[in-house]
């Protein structure tokens, strides 16, 4: 649910981010498709995996509760803060190997008034990846936190 609500939040301004990047390098020729695709990758990536996981953390640290007081607060942003420092680069490496192919697909072969929808389906597998990444080290940081306590 929280990955399907990030991408309807983010779906309006990527239709517009494709339909200005359509208008910039019309065509799905090779010398049209590389600039999409890079300029794409270089935005997307670093703006949309980060957005995603703040997004993920502050919904699930709202869930719980844990955003009621100041300190919970600071505590949810200093986490999320950390995280994003150790996995960031990971993980923007990672979505090149996932999405280049997956938007070369996008803007060669999809209309342009599906790709908001293909690309979304896409999203779906990769907000699971982003998700088990957070939360696989929400364990491993509970596990050193509890074995340290012990």
């Amino acid at each position: 649910a929280t990955a399907a609500v990030f991408n309807g939040g983010v779906s309006p301004a990527l239709y517009k981010w494709y339909g200005l990047l359509d208008r910039v390098w019309p065509g799905s020729a090779l010398r049209q498709l590389a600039p999409k695709l890079l300029l794409n990758q270089a935005v997307s990536s670093s703006l949309i995996s980060p957005s995603f996981l703040c997004w993920s953390s502050c919904v699930e640290a709202a869930l719980a509760g844990r955003l009621t007081a100041a300190s919970g607060r600071a505590k949810v942003a200093s986490d999320t803060y950390q995280r994003l420092r150790a996995d960031v680069r990971r993980i923007v490496c990672t979505s090149f190997m996932l999405w280049l192919p997956a938007n070369a697909i996008n803007f060669v072969f999809v209309p342009p008034h599906l790709r908001i929808a293909f690309m979304s389906v896409v999203a779906c597998g990769w907000g699971g990846f982003l998700s088990y990444v957070a939360h696989r080290e929400m364990e491993q940081d509970e596990q050193t936190t509890s074995s340290t306590v012990s």
